[in-house]
């Protein structure tokens, strides 16, 4: 609603009333911050070598050493296509946690118009590798010690595919740029891309409007 506060429209009034009708009735939820690990499935992460060489992570020459527990990220990413009637922009939504926390979430519509479903998707990766990449940087600078690559979790086979095989290719020139950005990324072992069902994909709470059952069965998983 932020977007429209200077030119509010039809139906955007019976929005907020919508918003907080569900504040009013969860006036006692609570972000849940556990520090145990989730159960990720562990995956053997491909040879990117032909393609992209000896590519690894940046990590800060000046970080000071790493103590005590390592941490393990998660995130989900995913966007909703053309969701602006007004511009047809699609909205990228992405949920980063530490552990079984949830550490940030980032709703927020795209710069550029997507022909296409794979595109917006693409481009919502792309985003959230940005945001994963800072935030380990960040984590590094304050001595924390992360393991192995952060779970990746998104609902569009294509895009995991094309994220996690080497062998993929690309077909549209258009998305080229998301497209490598995020691959180099996998080769670097920054994040691992892993195919999670839109039904659990947590961050459809951020992309689009949801019924109250599949809203509460969703922010059930990180809220109480």
């Amino acid at each position: 609603m932020a977007a429209f506060a200077a030119s509010p429209r039809k139906g955007h009034l019976e929005a907020v009333y919508h918003i907080f009708a569900y504040l009013k009735q969860h006036d006692r939820s609570r972000l849940v911050f556990d520090a145990s690990r989730p159960n990720n499935v562990e995956q053997s992460l491909p040879d990117w070598t032909d393609f992209y060489k000896d590519v690894k992570e940046q990590i800060p020459k000046d970080a000071p050493e790493p103590l005590g527990e390592s941490v393990e990220m998660m995130a989900y990413i995913d966007s909703d296509h053309a969701v602006d009637k007004v511009t047809r922009r699609s909205r990228t939504g992405v949920l980063i946690f530490l552990n079984r926390s949830p550490i940030l979430w980032y709703s927020k519509k795209q710069s550029s118009i997507k022909m296409s479903s794979f595109g917006s998707k693409f481009s919502a990766m792309k985003t959230g590798t940005e945001l994963i990449e800072g935030l380990r940087c960040k984590l590094r600078m304050m001595g924390v010690p992360i393991d192995g690559p952060c779970h990746v979790k998104a609902d569009n086979l294509s895009v995991v595919r094309n994220s996690s095989q080497p062998k993929s290719t690309l077909k549209k020139k258009s998305n080229s740029i998301a497209f490598h950005c995020v691959r180099e990324h996998a080769a670097a072992r920054i994040i691992s891309v892993q195919y999670e069902p839109t039904d659990t994909n947590l961050t459809d709470m951020l992309t689009q409007i949801q019924s109250g059952s599949k809203r509460l069965q969703l922010a059930g998983r990180i809220l109480f």
